[in-house]
């Protein structure tokens, strides 16, 4: 068996395994790094890790209530993490159960600023979307916006957050608040290149759209297909559960008064945008940090977290190895 399948699948498990987030079986196979292999083949290689303590399985973090798991039982009995890491199953369990709790949230929101017309999706993303939110954490979303509407959409939006008293300072000090940290229009949605990475595959596959416009959830997957690179069987179900490749159609409309009245009405709104991209940045600017900032994206992550994440990743990985 090939060693660089098992490293692959050992980086897998210890990429979640930082969150605190031990994996079941199904999982592991659904977020594999860089390979695709049968799910045979998967559990061959978790009993080889297992035969030599590079990882562990522990029961009881996902099984349902009261279930005896005998035939047909559909429960996957344990999760696998590191062998060096002491995560206790409950936890898992209790997060999922604690994000239950916020998804009304969420609810609300697609319905407070989900009738705008310029709002194309909604996607929730970072710990809510893995069901492994922590008490008191606020919630991270992404908007998707029609071309050139989005820094006029994120005032109207922004206003509404205000009013109803969800609004997440440059602090961040407010508890249960909601974070809008990414803002992309629809001509925008394949990320640069700079963030085509293993942490923005995983950001873009966990995402979970509660508002989805005219197939803005599956244009999104298709303009992003660098991630098939980095998690094969986990962008594949993503594009497979949001239906077939988008298919782009455009209305013919022959009459000269429609293309002067479209143009007309595009260029008027372009300019509305414009003044309030204007605006919003000479407002931001003395605050900016890392935010990457322009008229069809914004990325609102003034620390680099996925440094954070490569470098727990590294060191989880190294502790294994001294041991």
């Amino acid at each position: 068996m090939s060693v660089s399948v098992a490293g692959l699948v050992l980086l897998t498990i210890a990429y979640t395994d930082q969150f605190n987030f031990p994996l079941k079986t199904s999982e592991i196979y659904q977020r594999l790094i860089a390979i695709s292999i049968d799910k045979k083949k998967l559990l061959e290689i978790l009993k080889l890790l297992a035969d030599k303590k590079l990882i562990t399985q522990k029961a009881d973090c996902t099984q349902k209530a009261g279930c005896t798991h005998k035939a047909g039982c559909t429960c996957e009995v344990g999760c696998w993490q590191l062998g060096t890491r002491l995560i206790k199953p409950e936890l898992r369990w209790a997060r999922e159960k604690l994000s239950q709790t916020r998804w009304p949230e969420v609810d609300e929101l697609s319905r407070i600023i989900g009738w705008i017309g310029w709002v194309k999706g909604i996607g929730v993303t970072g710990s809510l979307a893995m069901k492994n939110i922590r008490p008191k954490s606020d919630i991270d979303f992404m908007i998707v916006t029609q071309p050139h509407r989005l820094w006029v959409t994120r005032l109207l939006v922004m206003l509404i957050i205000w009013i109803v008293g969800k609004r997440r300072t440059r602090h961040g000090a407010e508890d249960d608040s909601w974070c809008f940290n990414l803002w992309l229009d629809t001509a925008s949605m394949d990320l640069p290149i700079y963030k085509q990475t293993i942490y923005s595959a995983y950001e873009v596959c966990q995402a979970k759209w509660v508002l989805d416009k005219d197939g803005t959830a599956q244009e999104f997957y298709q303009a992003n297909q660098w991630v098939k690179v980095y998690l094969p069987n986990y962008y594949q179900e993503c594009v497979v559960s949001g239906g077939e490749e988008l298919i782009r159609t455009t209305k013919k409309h022959w009459s000269v008064f429609y293309w002067l009245w479209s143009w007309l009405w595009s260029s008027f709104f372009y300019l509305i945008n414009l003044t309030a991209y204007a605006f919003q940045l000479v407002y931001m600017y003395p605050h900016l940090t890392r935010e990457k900032v322009s008229l069809g994206f914004a990325y609102f992550h003034p620390r680099s977290t996925s440094n954070v994440v490569y470098q727990r990743w590294y060191n989880s990985l190294l502790v294994l190895w001294k041991n």
